[in-house]
């Protein structure tokens, strides 16, 4: 019988006037009427009721009852995971899924992937347990990847659950490129800044991209991936007056790391390093 669930017991005493009997049971309650109430049980259990004569009560009678524990039954949560990550980038954290026995007894349960960037753990055990879910993004291109993780409990209610997990991969974010430039000191008297000209072309003309340094050093950080950029300088003195261009140096800005440029539309490769100049040198600036 079922646990929990109830049975009416009857007896009949032989050769005697008196039909009354006392019951009782070695698990679970039974009434003075004889109602039997099976115990709570998660796992098997064998039940023996007894009636015993009231009127003689060394004769008595006894029977068997099995109280079946519930059948385990398989939870999971969630059923829906997403993970997101950028290319180039490390993988995403794992995410985690929580499996349950809402049921009786001992839930086994299994658990697979059916994805070649997908990975779950650990791939067996018993309820309650919570397994982890992991991306790895090694080799994907930017887009949008969906995959599977089934767990499965055999004999169980609700045998088979299956979580859908997305994994969503960004392109690569443009690598920024910089120049470092450095000159002598202008050997010109009253000198009080610099000025820094780029030109995408030898020789220019030149486009002012930083004033008033003071220092003998600056970096570029508005330069594109690809390009060749020259560049001069010009010392400032406490007039307000301006020199002539110093002599110009020139800037290779890499796309990647072997020299071959790709389109410029495209991205770089993320472990490409900055370019920089060889120094400008004033020392033949005038003012």
């Amino acid at each position: 019988m079922a646990s929990g669930g109830n049975q009416q017991c009857t007896a009949t005493v032989a050769n005697s006037s008196n039909q009354s009997v006392t019951w009782s049971a070695t698990g679970g309650t039974i009434s003075t009427a004889g109602l039997f109430t099976a115990p709570i049980v998660t796992t098997d259990q064998t039940v023996t009721v007894k009636a015993t004569s009231v009127a003689d009560t060394s004769k008595s009678a006894s029977a068997t009852a099995t109280v079946k524990a519930p059948m385990a039954a398989l939870s999971a949560s969630p059923t829906n995971l997403a993970f997101t990550a950028q290319q180039g980038g490390g993988n995403p954290a794992a995410n985690a899924i929580s499996i349950s026995n809402t049921g009786g007894g001992t839930l086994t349960h299994g658990a697979a992937a059916d994805a070649a960037w997908l990975t779950v753990s650990p791939a067996s055990g018993t309820a309650p347990k919570t397994l982890q879910v992991a991306a790895n993004i090694a080799g994907l291109v930017p887009g949008t990847y969906t995959g599977h993780t089934t767990i499965t409990a055999s004999g169980a209610a609700n045998s088979q659950v299956t979580a859908v997990v997305s994994l969503t991969i960004a392109a690569a974010l443009p690598v920024q490129h910089s120049v470092d430039l450095s000159w002598n000191a202008s050997s010109s008297i009253g000198v009080v800044s610099y000025s820094a000209y780029r030109s995408a072309t030898p020789g220019g003309p030149y486009m002012l991209v930083a004033s008033a340094i003071t220092g003998l050093s600056y970096t570029d950080t508005t330069v594109q991936s690809g390009l060749t950029h020259y560049y001069v300088m010009t010392a400032f003195d406490d007039r307000a007056q301006e020199s002539v261009y110093s002599t110009e140096a020139r800037a290779v800005v890499p796309c990647c790391r072997t020299g071959r440029c790709q389109p410029l539309d495209q991205t770089c490769p993320s472990n490409q390093h900055a370019a920089t100049t060889s120094p400008a040198q004033l020392s033949n600036a005038s003012l």
